[in-house]
């Protein structure tokens, strides 16, 4: 048998459904939005890291490269000079 509800007493009951719900459902959306705007984060300060190093990178390259063209004319040199003495 079908139990048939007043309007006022069917509202009454959807809203303390919905009342009961309610705190679920922030939870679930505070949780849920928490760990997509971690997600977002961890990929911005990827990101960001990913910049900077290869900035570091170029900044290396700069340094190094007086330095590493010291030691390959230093190579070259000692290399034709045991050559030419041989």
């Amino acid at each position: 048998m079908q139990t048939h509800f007043s309007p006022e007493a069917a509202a009454e009951l959807v809203q303390a459904q919905l009342d009961a719900a309610l705190p679920r459902l922030q939870e679930w959306l505070r949780v849920d939005l928490a760990q997509r705007l971690n997600r977002e984060l961890e990929l911005h300060i990827h990101a960001l890291l990913d910049v900077r190093m290869e900035a570091l990178a170029r900044e290396l390259a700069l340094e190094l490269r007086p330095w590493l063209e010291d030691m390959a004319q230093d190579t070259m040199a000692r290399v034709l000079a045991e050559g030419l003495g041989s």
